[in-house]
């Protein structure tokens, strides 16, 4: 009789974790999921004066690569100084927060250059 309360418990303890392993594997897929959220078309005057939005047009700005080729003191005058200098060759600007669940850093809009020319340009988080 206890041999047969035991498998059933071994059973229902490996039932239970497993059950377990599959919730928190689907908890963290929800969690890094970002949220539907309005793109744009780059615009100066937009850039300017939303910068919480930012992020909404870094998408554009990356696939029509509206950076490649341009130099620094053409990426400064089209997008300001408002800029984090990681090294002469990597800056990074501002983009605000993509809503996503649980974000807690913005978005960067991260612009290397190889002499003095933009080379690459993509999003990322801070």
């Amino acid at each position: 009789m206890f041999k047969k309360i035991l498998k059933y418990a071994a059973i229902a303890l490996a039932t239970l974790i497993v059950l377990g392993a599959i919730l928190f594997m689907a908890l963290a897929v929800w969690m890094g999921q970002e949220k539907p959220y309005p793109r744009a078309v780059f615009s100066v005057q937009a850039w300017h004066t939303t910068p919480a939005e930012r992020f909404q047009m870094a998408e554009n700005m990356i696939d029509t690569n509206i950076l490649i080729g341009k130099t620094k003191a053409e990426v400064s005058a089209l997008l300001g100084d408002d800029y984090y200098k990681y090294t002469d060759d990597h800056w990074g600007y501002y983009l605000g927060f993509v809503p996503r669940n649980f974000s807690i850093d913005p978005d960067v809009l991260a612009v290397e250059f190889k002499d003095d020319t933009v080379l690459n340009v993509y999003q990322r988080g801070s």
